[in-house]
């Protein structure tokens, strides 16, 4: 069984956080591949919902495969669209807040094919005789070319009602039932494919923020988990306002990872797909919370302290790389 039958029949239709990987594919001339998809009956671009222990990028070449037959390799991550502005109601009534990772691709064999299922057409158009397609899609084409990656600005759930006051917040962030503990009453320990953010922060002197983790003793960059209703630099800023004190801006997007497994000592199953973001201090003066960090400390990338597993490998990968996005 597929991850999002898997998780549909424990949430019904309820808005849930899914990841998506998406390919622009183009020919010699140019030109942009698109799929009619019979769902929307519209035109789209290849792509789908990330399984279990799937990277972005073999999520990307799986779905260009299946829906065009062809065998591509991506070769530049472009956007990442995250905004609750681009939330899908399906026709079947699901409905998703997508987090979407866009891959400009290259073809490297196959030929084309629709696979009658999610595809139900297939065509190559021109960059300025584009059809008429989904307004997310619409909107990373509209804006292809820079060098950087596009990702939308940081965004917020809405607050909640306070009794006191219905109708006005008691704060644009806190205090709500999270997205993890959502999902978990609905599933169990069922495994779990959610998005998150992490937050690259250096000093003048080029050193690197990190927190220590009070369960593990470790040591990695702030981060963690995209609630319902936050874009991805929300999350970013959200995360590392609660672990450091810190008041930050994304400035861009250094590289994305997923595919590794998170087994929690209770049993719960997670597969965390993260955006790296390089961020700019704003105000605010260090002050760990005491919750999940009991340390935030900045280091010299030379003298890195224990890290979480996996954190420092993709750590020196983006350093390795200071101009282009990295991904897996």
């Amino acid at each position: 069984m597929d991850y999002l039958t898997s998780l549909r029949r424990k949430t019904g239709p309820a808005l849930i956080p899914l990841v998506y990987s998406t390919v622009i594919l183009r020919d010699e001339a140019g030109a942009i591949l698109f799929h009619h998809r019979p769902d929307f009956g519209l035109w789209g671009l290849p792509g789908g919902i990330l399984e279990a222990g799937e990277s972005p990028a073999g999520c990307a070449r799986r779905e260009a495969f299946e829906e065009t037959g062809l065998l591509t390799e991506p070769a530049r991550l472009t956007a990442v669209l995250s905004s609750p502005r681009h939330n899908i109601l399906y026709p079947n009534g699901d409905r998703v807040q997508q987090i979407s990772f866009y891959f400009e691709s290259r073809i490297t064999g196959g030929s084309l094919r629709p696979d009658r299922d999610e595809t139900s057409r297939l065509a190559f158009f021109p960059r300025g005789n584009l059809p008429a397609t989904l307004p997310w899609y619409a909107a990373v084409l509209q804006r292809e070319g820079g060098d950087d990656v596009f990702f939308d600005p940081p965004e917020f759930p809405a607050p909640k009602p306070s009794p006191e006051h219905p109708g006005e917040g008691e704060s644009s962030r806190t205090p709500r039932e999270s997205t993890w503990a959502f999902l978990r009453a609905q599933i169990g320990s069922l495994p779990l494919v959610l998005p998150g953010a992490t937050a690259l922060i250096r000093d003048e002197g080029g050193r690197i923020l990190l927190v220590r983790r009070i369960d593990t003793g470790l040591w990695m960059l702030p981060g963690g988990l995209l609630e319902l209703g936050e874009s991805l630099a929300g999350t970013a800023i959200r995360e590392t306002e609660e672990e450091t004190g810190m008041r930050i801006e994304p400035l861009r997007i250094r590289g994305i990872f997923g595919g590794h497994r998170v087994i929690y000592p209770h049993g719960d199953i997670l597969y965390p797909v993260s955006t790296w973001f390089e961020c700019a201090i704003r105000s605010g003066s260090l002050r760990p919370d005491g919750n999940e960090v009991d340390r935030a400390e900045f280091f010299d990338p030379a003298h890195l302290p224990d890290m979480v597993p996996g954190v420092r490998e993709r750590l020196e990968q983006l350093l390795a790389s200071p101009r282009a996005a990295v991904f897996n």
